[in-house]
Formats: structure tokens, C-alpha cells, sequence
């Protein structure tokens, strides 16, 4: 009996197992923990060992939210969609009948999302143009998303990405960031793949301190001129002095950019100068140099030629000046006065004068011969560039009629006619500091005077004209001749 029991009991399960039926999920029903933007959750089934049994197959889709069941639905059918749904979490199962044998499938959880995240930026985030002086960038987010999934910050320069990062973290920081001009921006997404994205910024990045590359100084007697460079653009102050402790005087280049100059004038001949630079960039990051010294040249006596001619101020060309024979005298001049040029034509002067920025030439001759209404009178400033004139920076006390290039060749005409030994005169304004290199070319400037027949013809030197020979002979003749007569003079009286 106890045998025959167990055999029906062992066979009983056999019979069970065999034909007991299981259901499934299939595609496209959503995976466990599935986050959607879709309003609908479509549930599609498949069962096993359905097919060993016999009546209707039934199937019970149910959906439950947070308060419990929300919807139950009983078909034959091995699918169904619950639609309409708002943003909430879901969980739903199948139960399976057929005859007498029960089903149930596992539960899975969807969320359904519809909302686009909101994101804004907050501080210390940079507003749209800072200039900033790190060489890092801050960015610090506000956002409205309870299902982070993404949020991706780019960095880009010139519309080209240049760095950017992942992460569910609101901030973000870049950092080794070159100088230059940047944009930034940042994309939020969902875990339901709703996405939104945060403006661009422009931000100027300047981060680099500035360094100190190069220098160039030229002196003379009462001048220096200095180049140097920076390795990121800024502008300059140098503060200078004859005092190594103190500097009591400044001059500024106020351009931004990686060269500066400077020309200082009206300094001391012979003495040694102190100074050093400040060089800010936009951001305000400086350098501070160390202190270096130039030194002017010895102080020497210059010769300034001077011609004695008496001579109206206006116009330019005097008639009718008196010139004394001796050509020069040596007196001692202002700092402000160079010494002055030796023309190789001893009837010319040229002397130069530097305002701070100016460099005035004044050019006199004595003419050598009379100069008509229809000739024209031509000098060469020889050294003088025709790049200067042509850019406005070179112009002259009385107007020339015409100016040819090679070096500075200005013509002029003379509404009367001028004698030989009348001054010639006319002053240039070079408005720039010129070097000793070209004013010394100015020696070599000539001045000739091209008649009506178009030949032209040199000014020479002028020449003392002796009596002739025979002129000589008469005065000694007409000497005798009186002599002879008051010695027969006085003879007659004695008797």
C-alpha cells in the first residue's frame, strides 16, 4: 500500500511538470527599470507548454503606480498597451490561465519622463565677456531634473571643441586653459533622454604672467631710444632716473602688444641712467623687472656754423644779404642742439634741433650766381627717406614746387630775382626722432639751380677777380710820371 501510494504521488508531479505551462516578456515590452519620454507602456508575452493544454487562453495585464493598481485587463490577446500615462513611476505583471493552471510573469518598473530638464548658470560661473586672469574655468549649474543622466560641458575656441567633460555633477572645472578667446557651453539629458541646453559664454582667458624677452637701446648726448619685447601682449611703463634707489621720472607706452619703445630726450650728456619696466597684461597680471642703466655719451663742445647775412623772415629766400668772409665761429650750445653739420659746399649750413618727438633741419646757402624768376632752385636732402614724406611726416617752411624721390629732391622757384650772394633758406620738420647715421648723410645734400634753357648748372665757389696785367703797367707808368713832375717842380723854384 505504502508503495502503491508513492508511485500515484511521484506520478502525479511527473504529470504536473509535463504539462504545466510559463509566460514571458518579449520585445518590445520595456527591460526592468526602464526610464521612457513615451505616454504608453506596450507589453507583449510569450508563453511555454501552453500548447499541451486544451480551452482559452486567458491573459490579465495588470499596471500599478505609488497609491496601487491602477489598471487590470483580461484578453486573449499576448500583448496590450497602456496609454495616457503622465510622468510617474510604474510597475506591471501578466497573469497567465488555461484551464485550471496559473501563470504569473515577473513585475517590471517603468518610469515615464516627459519633462525637459531646466538649466541655468550660478555663481562663480564667468558672465558672457569676463576677461578672466586664470588659466582655469569655473562652471557651476543650476538645475530642475530629478533623473540626471548626462551632462556633458564643452569648452571651445575659434568653433572648434577644444576640451570638454562628462559627468551628473552640477560643476566642472577646466583647467590648464591657454590664453586666448573661448566659448563655453553645457547639455543636460535625462535618464529618459530629454535634453536641454545651457547658453554660451564668451570668456577671454589671460592667465600667463608676462616676461621680460629683449631689449635694444640706442643713446647719443641728450637721447635714448629702447626696444624690448614681452612674451604676452601688455602695455608698459618704464621708470627711470639717475638715482638706483629712486626713480623720480616715468614715460609709458600705452599700446597693448609684445614690442615697446620708448624715446626719452632733454637728458644729461654723460651721465648714467637707472630704470626698469612694469608690463601689465589686460587681466592685470605684471612684471616687474629688475633695474638696468644706460649711459649718455660725453659731454663735448659742438660747432655751430652761422652765416651773417641780413635777411627778412618771410619769405623763406632773402635777397640782397650781406655775407661777411669769415664762414664759422665756435660757441658753446644748449643740450638741445646737436653739433652741427660740415656740408662739403663751404657756401652751405644745415644744423639739426630734436623736440621731444620732432627733428627740425635748417638748410641756408649763399647763391653763387643770380637766380631768375623762371629758374628753378633744387636741393637734396641726401639720407632723408621718401617713405617718410610720402606718409606726411616730413614738411618744409616754404612749400616746394615739386618733390622727386631718390632721397628728400625739392624744387622751388622764386617770384623775384634773386642775387648772387643772396641767402637761401628753408627749415624741415621731420616728425620723428632721426638717427646720427642720417642726419650725418646730411652733409653730402647739394643745391643746384637749373636756368630757363633747362640746362642745369652747379652753384661754385666764388672766385676774387685780379686786375690785368696791363692795367698794372699804366698805374706804374702814371706813378713815375708824377714823381718826375715834382722833381722838375721843385728844381724850377730854386732858380
Amino acid at each position: 500500500m505504502v508503495f502503491s501510494f508513492f508511485n500515484k504521488f511521484f506520478l502525479l508531479l511527473i504529470l504536473v511538470f509535463t504539462f504545466a505551462s510559463a509566460i514571458s516578456f518579449v520585445s518590445p515590452t520595456p527591460s526592468n527599470d526602464t526610464y521612457t519620454n513615451s505616454t504608453f507602456i506596450f507589453v507583449n508575452v510569450t508563453t511555454t507548454g501552453s500548447e499541451n493544454l486544451s480551452g482559452v487562453l486567458n491573459f490579465t495585464y495588470n499596471l500599478y503606480n505609488s497609491n496601487g493598481l491602477i489598471s487590470s485587463v483580461n484578453t486573449t490577446s499576448s500583448s496590450y498597451n497602456f496609454t495616457g500615462l503622465s510622468d510617474q513611476n510604474y510597475t506591471f505583471n501578466v497573469i497567465f490561465e488555461d484551464n485550471s493552471t496559473v501563470s504569473f510573469s515577473e513585475s517590471r518598473i517603468v518610469v515615464i519622463d516627459t519633462t525637459t530638464p531646466v538649466v541655468s548658470y550660478i555663481s562663480p560661473t564667468l558672465s558672457s565677456g569676463t576677461l578672466s586672469p586664470l588659466s582655469s574655468l569655473f562652471i557651476n549649474l543650476s538645475l530642475v531634473e530629478s533623473n540626471i543622466g548626462n551632462i556633458n560641458y564643452i569648452l571651445s575656441q575659434n568653433g572648434s571643441v577644444v576640451s570638454s567633460g562628462s559627468s551628473t555633477n552640477s560643476t566642472y572645472n577646466f583647467t590648464g586653459i591657454a590664453d586666448g578667446n573661448y566659448s563655453f557651453w553645457v547639455v543636460v539629458t535625462d535618464l529618459a533622454g530629454n535634453s536641454a541646453t545651457a547658453p554660451s559664454r564668451n570668456v577671454t582667458i589671460s592667465g600667463s604672467y608676462p616676461i621680460l624677452g629683449s631689449q635694444n637701446v640706442s643713446t647719443d648726448f641728450y637721447n635714448v631710444s629702447l626696444v624690448w619685447s614681452t612674451n604676452v601682449p601688455t602695455t608698459s611703463v618704464m621708470f627711470y632716473g639717475t638715482n638706483p634707489d629712486s626713480f623720480s621720472l616715468t614715460t609709458s607706452d600705452s599700446i597693448t602688444s609684445t614690442s615697446h619703445y620708448a624715446h626719452i630726450s632733454s637728458l644729461d650728456c654723460g651721465t648714467t641712467y637707472y630704470y626698469n619696466f612694469t608690463d601689465c597684461t589686460v587681466s592685470g597680471n605684471c612684471l616687474i623687472s629688475g633695474v638696468f642703466t644706460f649711459d649718455t655719451l660725453a659731454c663735448v663742445n659742438p660747432t655751430v656754423i652761422f652765416i651773417n647775412a641780413t635777411a627778412t623772415p618771410t619769405p623763406s629766400i632773402v635777397p640782397n644779404a650781406t655775407i661777411t668772409p669769415t664762414p664759422s665761429v665756435t660757441v658753446n650750445v644748449t643740450p638741445t642742439i646737436i653739433p652741427v653739420l660740415t656740408p662739403f659746399d663751404n657756401s652751405t649750413s644745415i644744423s639739426v634741433n630734436f623736440t621731444e618727438n620732432d627733428t627740425l633741419i635748417n638748410y641756408q646757402h649763399v647763391l653763387q650766381q643770380d637766380v631768375n624768376i623762371t629758374d628753378v632752385m633744387t636741393v637734396e636732402f641726401t639720407g632723408l627717406s621718401c617713405a617718410d614724406y610720402n606718409a606726411g611726416l616730413i614738411s618744409f617752411s616754404t612749400k616746394p614746387d615739386s618733390v622727386t624721390c631718390g632721397s628728400i629732391v625739392a624744387n622751388f622757384s622764386t617770384k623775384t630775382v634773386l642775387s648772387k650772394g643772396d641767402l637761401f633758406n628753408v627749415t624741415l620738420t621731420v616728425r620723428k626722432i632721426l638717427t646720427n647715421d642720417v642726419i650725418k648723410q646730411l652733409e653730402a645734400s647739394t643745391f643746384l639751380v637749373s636756368p630757363a634753357t633747362g640746362s642745369v648748372v652747379a652753384t661754385v665757389t666764388p672766385t676774387t677777380e685780379l686786375p690785368s696785367q696791363s692795367s698794372g703797367i699804366f698805374v706804374w707808368i702814371l706813378i713815375v710820371a708824377v714823381i718826375l713832375g715834382l722833381l722838375i717842380f721843385v728844381e724850377l723854384r730854386k732858380k
